[in-house]
């Protein structure tokens, strides 16, 4: 696809490719005679694999990753280091659970066991005031990234 714009008929071509994945696109765009990276407009999410999105936060391009928490403390914290991803900025994070013995899968927003989620200098936490060792956990982050 091509695209112009303004007085001086600056061009733009964008191309994109469809994954195997279900659904999923990723896109190019050549701006003045160079190609940038390949961006993910809905990516596959696999976990533990970092995407860069066409999403833009302060104008840094914003990276999406499902990182494996693993089981929930019993009645104590738990941290999980992001140390190694080069996090400048956390935008967003989603928290999901899954209770393998009953086949229970959601996304937490609210639980009254669970009496904290965080995601701050680095650090995953989730604070729980019952056993909940039964339960894993996996978070979606988006973040921007400090050498971009």
């Amino acid at each position: 696809m091509r695209v112009w714009c303004g007085a001086g008929w600056a061009s733009q071509e964008t191309m994109s490719a469809y994954a195997s994945e279900k659904d999923s696109i990723r896109r190019r765009v050549l701006n003045n005679g160079m190609w940038g990276p390949w961006e993910w407009v809905n990516p596959p999410m696999q976990v533990g694999v970092e995407y860069r999105t066409t999403e833009r936060y302060l104008r840094k391009p914003v990276y999406c990753k499902v990182v494996d928490f693993g089981t929930a403390p019993n009645n104590d914290t738990k941290n999980v280091s992001l140390s190694g991803m080069n996090i400048d900025e956390v935008c967003d994070a989603i928290f999901h659970y899954s209770v393998p013995r009953n086949g229970e899968n959601g996304v937490m927003t609210c639980h009254p066991q669970f009496t904290g989620l965080l995601v701050s200098n680095g650090v995953i936490q989730i604070r729980t005031n019952a056993d909940k060792t039964d339960t894993n956990f996996y978070v979606t982050i988006k973040y921007t990234k400090i050498t971009d």
